[in-house]
């Protein structure tokens, strides 16, 4: 487990230092002039993309806090579905894995059916075609 808790510090890290970037990049950014439309609009994207990726960096780091936590408190390792231990080759390879194989996959076919009966639903819910 301290290989893993390591892999996770050192991500939590390398997140830290992205998001001190990504800040500066923004306070930077802003106080740049607008030049014509086209800048505007590519000024704009760039924004809305750092936004993205700073919102994805925050959730990856609550992740991680929350794994090496779990640690702390002897329940990481062990699936919040069933309980049963999760196998050490999937925590190297996932080290945020919450459930094991068998209740991941479980969980994804209720997603696509769930989605799936979403869709019929919302497809028989549209008026006929004349």
């Amino acid at each position: 487990m301290e290989e893993i808790k390591q892999k996770l510090q050192e991500e939590k890290k390398q997140i830290l230092m992205e998001l001190q970037t990504q800040r500066a990049f923004n306070q930077d950014d802003s106080r740049k002039d607008v030049g014509d439309e086209v800048d505007s609009s590519v000024n704009e994207q760039a924004r809305e993309l750092s936004l993205l990726m700073r919102d994805r960096n925050r959730e990856r780091l609550e992740a991680i806090e929350e794994a090496i936590q779990r640690m702390q408190t002897g329940d990481y390792g062990f699936c919040e579905e069933c309980g049963d231990p999760i196998p050490k080759r999937r925590l190297i390879a996932m080290p945020l894995a919450r459930m094991c194989v068998n209740c991941q996959q479980d969980q994804e076919r209720a997603n696509t059916a769930l989605g799936a009966t979403s869709s019929t639903m919302y497809l028989n819910s549209l008026p006929p075609e004349n």
